[in-house]
């Protein structure tokens, strides 16, 4: 996530774009469940950024119960369930690729992988503040490769982009490229260094720093 100045964070993560009722699966029959299931697992990720408040954990805690958020257009959402709280912050945004209800979005996907015939998908998301409304935000592009009801995949690129904090696009989507291995850890946050983003990895001898700046160009560096 990123902190903002005043009003929250910004949240990344990559998620598959619903198709069909999330959990009509009929467990009765284990070969069709599972066939199911992994149709509705089995679609791109994409990147999925949301604004929180900064007083989201606090409301949760004081109210007593779980927060459940539900993302999608409010004329959309399942009535069954809990209204997403106000804390969940309306993204403002003129996106012409998106259908935008009057208050704005909840939620906003920054890739389109799911529209692109499934071929790739988003992993390892990585969000950096370099202004109050300026983010760099990285993550691996993976190829989606199936066989029967399984789906693999591997890594395949290094992405980065600018965007707001409504999730406006203000630099392309850009595919990096270098001579050292340009993976993110998964377990590892990027972080602000010199007014850019900067993450560090190994190649198996030597452990590189990488750093993308504000119009997305590019360097890694060694460590002694």
């Amino acid at each position: 996530y990123a902190r903002l100045s005043r009003s929250g964070y910004l949240l990344l993560f990559t998620s598959n774009h619903s198709h069909g009722k999330p959990f009509g699966i009929d467990f009765g029959n284990q070969a069709k469940a599972i066939s199911d299931f992994n149709e509705q697992i089995g679609h791109s990720r994409d990147l999925v950024l949301v604004r929180v408040a900064k007083s989201f954990a606090d409301d949760s805690l004081q109210s007593g119960k779980r927060t459940e958020v539900v993302f999608g257009f409010p004329d959309l959402e399942d009535p069954g369930h809990t209204a997403t709280p106000d804390s969940i912050f309306h993204l403002r945004t003129s996106d012409k690729y998106n259908l935008v209800p009057k208050d704005g979005l909840r939620f906003r996907y920054l890739t389109k992988y799911a529209e692109e015939k499934g071929l790739y998908s988003a992993s390892r998301p990585k969000i950096i503040a370099l202004s109050s409304n300026k983010f760099v935000v990285l993550w691996e592009s993976w190829t989606m490769e199936r066989e029967n009801d399984t789906v693999n995949g591997k890594y395949d690129s290094t992405w980065a982009m600018v965007i707001d904090m409504n999730g406006n696009e203000l630099v392309p989507a850009k595919k990096l490229s270098g001579t050292e291995s340009l993976r993110l850890n998964s377990g590892d946050d990027a972080f602000l260094m010199d007014g850019k983003a900067a993450w560090v990895n190994g190649n198996g001898s030597a452990l590189v720093l990488h750093t993308v700046d504000s119009q997305l160009g590019y360097k890694a560096v060694r460590l002694p």
